[in-house]
């Protein structure tokens, strides 16, 4: 998504009851741990097919395989073994024997194929309840279970294609198929066919794992974006009564037939802001959203900018310098409603044209809101007055300040990880895995019942003779 941006002006607006939200790390943790069942992904799951492949078409299970090893005389192994010489059909067999699936790649394969289908089966599910980065870090779980069973095939590969180089019996088929007339002849077609092997099983399991580490990778980041989003919801929820009233109702409408096609547990609190999306806070009959202290912030869905008018400071000195820290609470809220619309990037615009040091210091705190909430230093475009300007530029004076805001944004993805890693995350995680499981057992199940099932059909369809 690209630039969004975060408006404020510096207008008089009357005074509000005012919250404290969520405006720092211990406050975002607290927040968005209740809420974790309210998150999902609703695709990006990777290919079901991807250990299929794998072990159809897509590895070395022939003599086919290494049609770039040459014999004496410049032909290819496959090129001479067509010429069909003495002992070449049990050359063949013997190779395709030392590179057959074993029984336990087999086994990560049908594991694989059954966890990826539950999975899938189980997020397309309105109903089901999950944390996004506990399924990524189940699916990278399951890939690096697929890989090592694919490099130990590797690995029984090579052992058994070497042993066949200890039978005395396909060594002499060996040299008659291919016609070698010397010790170091046969040694230098092993040598290439195993050096062949590895150059193919190296590409098979480079192309094995992209075709999941792309998929986990997008994932990942879509599993920030919804934590974003209920973490904004969250702090809104829990400190602005008017956007709390806003939300239940949108809870009732996603239990009904509603415009949000979700279903959601009508006794599960964690899941209150399933299907809720920044855009759904907003009618024709409420335009606005409101900050955490009650500020509105307007929402133009056209462009997807955000706007807030802040109060004249020579009227409202205590808005800027009271204990509840109102200024701080409604510059994160905006801030946070940026990263819940899913963008990596913001370009905050603050101005204060008759006070150019005020500006710089709305800049400064418009800075530090950004990286406490996680965006990227890269990622912050800070205009005040009109005039772009670096972080350097606005912590020229204070640059302990700048270090100190770069620090919390380092805890801020630090923190945001440990709240998936903590007792609740561990318990979703855990209620995951047996969720899976248990999609795993119905698929078999169902699956075992219609094998009997198309046996009677094709019993019945079956012609009867007469006597």
């Amino acid at each position: 998504m690209g630039l969004i941006g975060a408006m404020t002006e510096l207008l008089t607006w009357p005074g509000r009851r005012a919250y404290y939200g969520a405006t720092d790390i211990a406050g975002f943790s607290a927040s968005i741990k209740p809420y974790l069942d309210s998150m999902s992904l609703s695709e990006g799951m990777p290919a079901a097919d991807g250990f299929d492949i794998y072990a159809g078409t897509a590895r070395a299970s022939s003599v086919d395989s290494f049609s770039k090893v040459l014999v004496p005389g410049g032909k290819s192994i496959v090129e001479k073994l067509k010429e069909n010489k003495p002992g070449a059909d049990q050359v063949r067999a013997a190779i395709t024997q030392a590179l057959e699936l074993k029984d336990t790649t087999e086994t990560a394969r049908t594991d694989f194929n059954e966890i990826i289908a539950a999975i899938t089966t189980h997020i397309k599910n309105p109903q089901s309840n999950y944390d996004p980065r506990n399924l990524v870090s189940y699916l990278t779980e399951v890939k690096t279970n697929a890989c090592n069973a694919i490099e130990k095939q590797h690995t029984a590969e090579q052992d058994a294609l070497k042993a066949k180089f200890n039978e005395p019996a396909f060594v002499a088929q060996l040299r008659s198929s291919l016609e070698l007339t010397s010790d170091a002849q046969v040694a230098q077609v092993k040598k290439d066919m195993l050096a062949a092997l590895t150059t193919s099983q190296k590409a098979e399991l480079e192309t094995f794992t992209k075709s999941l580490d792309e998929p986990i990778k997008k994932m990942h980041a879509e599993a920030q974006k919804e934590r974003d989003r209920v973490a904004f919801l969250a702090n809104l929820y829990e400190h602005n009564d008017a956007m709390k009233k806003r939300i239940d109702e949108l809870y009732e409408l996603n239990r009904g037939q509603g415009p949000i096609q979700v279903d959601v547990d009508a006794n599960s609190r964690t899941a209150r802001f399933k299907g809720i999306k920044v855009e759904h806070l907003t009618t024709e009959a409420v335009p606005t959203l409101e900050s955490v202290c009650g500020r509105p912030i307007h929402h133009s869905k056209a462009d997807n900018t955000f706007s807030m008018t802040l109060p004249n400071r020579f009227f409202s000195s205590s808005y800027f310098r009271g204990g509840l820290d109102r200024m701080k609470g409604d510059m994160m809220s905006i801030v946070q409603a940026v990263k819940a619309v899913g963008s990596d990037s913001i370009t905050m615009s603050v101005s204060h044209p008759l006070d150019k040091d005020h500006a710089m210091e709305l800049g400064r705190q418009a800075y530090e809101a950004c990286r406490v909430s996680g965006f990227a230093p890269k990622k912050i475009s800070i205009e005040v007055d009109g005039k772009k300007m670096s972080a350097n530029e606005l912590f020229a004076k204070s640059p302990s300040r700048k270090k100190a805001a770069e620090d919390r944004g380092a805890e801020y993805n630090t923190r945001s990880t440990e709240v998936a890693k903590g007792e609740h995350g561990t318990l979703t995680t855990e209620r995951f895995k047996i969720a899976i499981q248990e999609r795993r057992q119905v698929a078999r199940a169902a699956a075992a019942a219609a094998v009997p099932a198309a046996a009677d059909e094709d019993q019945a369809a079956a012609p009867v003779r007469r006597q």
